[in-house]
């Protein structure tokens, strides 16, 4: 099994793309929050990948927060 170190925007945008009922994609199961929301943390992306946005744009939008996370976080680092 491949192992991703980065969101697979591409794999779930094929996803969506061939899911015969759209509608019901991102819906919740019974009263739990959204898998997909979780793993991603952004309503944003979910919209991105209905809109059909490229996974190139879609990472390009990330990079801002990205970046400013990886500044925040280097202070807590143990390691290089």
């Amino acid at each position: 099994m491949k192992k991703y170190s980065a969101v697979n925007a591409a794999g779930f945008s094929s996803l969506y793309l061939f899911h015969p009922h759209k509608e019901k994609f991102f819906e919740r199961l019974s009263n739990q929050v959204n898998p997909i929301v979780i793993q991603i943390g952004s309503g944003e992306f979910l919209q991105q990948i209905i809109n059909g946005v490229s996974e190139k744009d879609i990472r390009a939008s990330r990079e801002p927060g990205m970046s400013r996370y990886k500044e925040m976080r280097k202070e807590y680092l143990l390691y290089d």
